[in-house]
């Protein structure tokens, strides 16, 4: 159990993280006629913006994605490759896949456009629906 401890430690921080950050500090109430949302935890009390937050839980969602990995990779290297040449690049592969899930909804984040007119449309069209 000594060689996969750490691992399944870092699976569980993660999985840890993306629990309260989804119950405790974002809190999202989804809007469903248009796929949309808006935060009411914690986070939104203290003024952190919206993207912020939705970068927050989709980037702890691929980090517990990449922490799944992690383990799968961690037996496979125990099992079969601990002398094989697998040996010199899973290090640097596991690195690149938790900077991979940190940086790549970067673009994304930065290219949302002004919120203002379509929560205003999709307020509408919930109202319409509800109304219906």
């Amino acid at each position: 159990m000594n060689s996969v401890k750490w691992t399944m430690f870092n699976l569980h921080f993660w999985c840890m993280s993306l629990d309260w950050s989804v119950t405790i500090l974002t809190v999202p109430f989804l809007l469903f006629p248009a796929l949309a949302g808006y935060p009411l935890g914690i986070l939104s009390d203290f003024g952190v913006p919206t993207d912020i937050q939705v970068y927050l839980i989709v980037t702890l969602i691929i980090t517990v994605s990449a922490s799944i990995v992690t383990i799968f990779e961690n037996r496979y290297f125990q099992m079969f490759a601990r002398d094989r040449q697998w040996r010199h690049f899973r290090k640097p592969i596991l690195t690149l896949n938790y900077i991979f899930a940190f940086t790549f909804f970067i673009p994304a984040l930065l290219t949302v456009p002004d919120q203002g007119p379509a929560l205003e449309h999709v307020f509408k069209v919930s109202n319409a629906n509800v109304l219906c």
